[in-house]
């Protein structure tokens, strides 16, 4: 017997915690539907401004097909759910890097100026650079990027100075980087990274370098080595290899220091996640998101990570929380959105993160009602009635299983036909003189 309660405790356990890991994955949080821009800027810059509202600049004025590029400028105000125009860019632009500075102004270099008459028609990259200055609400002409790039990425550095590094040219993936100076206002050609590679995730290390992983060397080459990029130096060096090879991942500094990177596109999407330590130059895989794709990252009050992947095919964007001290994920909503391009999603003061593609404008979470927690959803999930009354009834079938095994045992052990061999004689005399 005391077999059976062990075994029954130890099922009762089993339920439990499975019944509480599948609940993890359970739906949560929400998308809030917030009014479109006056005009459908497809691919262009999107940033938040130091105000808390939201700068959408360039990009393709489109109506579900190409039409022209665009120096149209508009700001959101998230508080009023209203848009309003600014003065427009020097010239049109899109598919840009865009860098917001130390001091609130907003850094946008390369990218293209014309459309294509078929969506896949070969356009020139061009090596623009402008300067949008909150202060004034207007733009700046900076002197051209010492090349011409689009996809190349963008980090503000602890010195206040921008490192583009990547990114496409005419003949394909580049490994050159530039280093622009706000305060001088000039481009400085530093050293070239140690791959040639477009659409990387960086981002800033606390201790001051720059972590360039993934990307890739060229259409349905994806990368798996990363870098690091010593701005006291001027150079670059390996920093292990990722899971898997993969561009555009979801990448986000922790407060703990470590990185993760999550999603991202191999040959297809991919859901695989991992952390790099930075005082290991390291990378150690973790859970895999239930998602895949191409996207962001950002951390919301409630402390978990919010990962936004984009499937292309299907125009969806893919939400989930992760948990990064127990590495449980919670899948969030799907949304719909109408232009093909990779939408952009910035963090508001409030940790509000907006998301803008084409005509649809959203925001995940605020300051005031956070999404919870994933290890909360877990349990809020587990202990609701739904969940409470499964585990019961799993509860009440394994009883009845154990029951059914321990009746059949004990009839067994008193069966004397069951047995083998014949009695034991001293045993039937014992029991004909206890008679």
């Amino acid at each position: 017997m005391k077999r059976i309660s062990k075994l029954l405790a130890c099922l009762w356990v089993g339920a439990g915690a499975l019944v509480l890991s599948s609940s993890a994955l359970a739906e949560t949080g929400a998308w809030t539907p917030e009014s479109s821009p006056p005009d459908v800027l497809e691919n262009g810059v999107v940033a938040s401004l130091p105000n808390g509202k939201v700068i959408l600049a360039g990009g393709i004025r489109s109506a579900g097909r190409n039409t022209a590029a665009s120096a149209e400028t508009e700001v959101y105000d998230h508080g009023q759910n209203t848009w309003a125009r600014l003065p427009s860019m020097p010239a049109p632009q899109y598919a840009a890097t865009a860098v917001s500075l130390a001091d609130g102004s907003l850094l946008v270099a390369g990218g293209f100026d014309t459309v294509g008459a078929t969506p896949f028609a070969s356009v020139p990259i061009i090596s623009n650079a402008v300067l949008f200055q909150t202060t004034s609400s207007s733009w700046v002409k900076l002197p051209p990027l010492p090349y011409a790039e689009t996809g190349a990425t963008g980090t503000l550095l602890i010195d206040n100075r921008v490192l583009l590094a990547g990114g496409t040219d005419t003949n394909g993936a580049v490994n050159s980087a530039a280093i622009f100076d706000p305060g001088q206002r000039v481009w400085t050609v530093t050293s070239p990274m140690l791959t040639a590679r477009t659409g990387a995730a960086a981002v800033l290390l606390k201790d001051g370098n720059v972590l360039v992983a993934g990307g890739a060397a060229g259409p349905g080459q994806p990368l798996r080595d990363a870098e690091l990029y010593d701005p006291v130096k001027g150079t670059w060096s390996g920093a292990g290899s990722i899971s898997e090879p993969k561009t555009q991942p979801a990448a986000l500094v922790l407060p703990d220091g470590r990185v993760l990177l999550a999603g991202g596109m191999g040959l297809t999407g991919t859901s695989s996640a991992e952390f790099y330590d930075p005082s290991a130059n390291s990378w150690q895989v973790t859970t895999s998101s239930p998602n895949s794709g191409q996207g962001q990252a950002f951390l919301l009050a409630s402390g978990d990570v919010l990962t936004l992947l984009f499937t292309g095919t299907t125009r969806t964007v893919h939400s989930a929380l992760f948990n990064v001290h127990t590495t449980f994920w919670a899948a969030g909503p799907d949304l719909r959105v109408t232009a093909p391009y990779p939408p952009t999603a910035v963090q508001l003061p409030d940790k509000t993160v907006l998301m803008l593609n084409g005509s649809t404008v959203a925001s995940f979470g605020n300051a005031e009602a956070p999404p919870p927690n994933a290890v909360a959803i877990g349990a809020k999930t587990a202990g609701s009635p739904q969940a409470t009354l499964s585990l019961l009834l799993l509860f009440g079938v394994l009883v009845v299983i154990l029951v059914i095994v321990y009746l059949w045992k004990r009839s067994r052990r008193r069966d004397p036909i069951n047995k083998t061999g014949p009695p034991h004689e001293g045993h039937d005399v014992s029991v004909r003189a206890r008679r």
